[in-house]
């Protein structure tokens, strides 16, 4: 075979062996909708650090933890704790858990509103019982709603904000009802992002009286490429992530 041809052949096998190399980088991540504040900044810097490719599907909380127990194929999973149901479905690698970083929920009022007093319980449950109105997102369409309505009964307060409370569809919606005036209290997430227009945070409630919701990540049972998914997760419980969750306003783990 003339050498010209052989070395066409070789460039041609070379460049389909960086091809598979490229294909074999990438990363399939599952990814609850909340905490993508925090991945729009810490994806690219993986990417840059690694030459991993990362594949993101965002899920609402309690879709993220569905698709993973009924057997989608992922590499890593990031979700809103508690996890024990997605442990038990046998779709994740038990081993590979971890608690990433913690979102806390936090009181948002309508722009220019009197700010209430919520530094400790007495005065959160005093904001919540004066409140002519208060939304926050129906706890079966996301977590932050649940912990929302955890942090209602924690307190006492069910049966008493049951005809004032508002449940939403969304984090989005239950601050316009905050905006539009229809609700005086919104409980939502407490992130350092935008918010929509005609809204202000107050601040995050104290821990004594809600849990921050934790952010637990983990890695598939049939991950495709079990190094990278173990390198990503790796990054993201790193002091680099934990300062972007700082940044965030999120609680980080030490």
């Amino acid at each position: 075979m003339p050498r010209r041809i052989l070395l066409v052949v070789a460039a041609i096998l070379a460049c389909s062996t960086s091809l598979s190399a490229q294909k074999q980088k990438e990363i399939s991540l599952i990814s609850w909708t909340l905490f993508r504040p925090a991945l729009d900044k810490l994806i690219p810097r993986f990417e840059s650090k690694t030459g991993y490719k990362v594949n993101l599907t965002w899920a609402p909380g309690p879709e993220s933890k569905e698709r993973v127990a009924a057997g989608d194929i992922f590499d890593v999973a990031i979700m809103a704790g508690p996890v024990g149901d997605v442990l038990a479905s046998g779709q994740v690698v038990i081993s590979s858990v971890k608690t990433l970083s913690g979102l806390k929920l936090s009181v948002t009022v309508r722009s220019g509103a009197r700010k209430p007093d919520i530094s400790t319980a007495d005065a959160v449950k005093k904001m919540l019982l004066d409140a002519r109105s208060i939304t926050y997102v129906d706890p079966a369409r996301g977590t932050i709603g649940i912990n929302a309505w955890a942090t209602v009964q924690r307190l006492g307060l069910a049966e008493e904000l049951r005809d004032k409370t508002t449940l939403a569809l969304g984090g989005p919606r239950a601050q316009e009802l905050a905006a539009s005036g229809v609700a005086e209290i919104n409980l939502g997430p407490f992130f350092n992002d935008a918010l929509v227009p005609g809204v202000e945070r107050v601040g995050a409630l104290p821990r004594e009286v809600s849990t921050p919701s934790p952010v637990v990540g983990m890695m598939g049972i049939h991950a495709k490429d079990p190094d990278g998914a173990q390198a990503l997760l790796n990054f993201l419980s790193s002091p680099e992530a934990n300062a972007v969750y700082a940044g965030l306003n999120m609680e980080t783990v030490p």
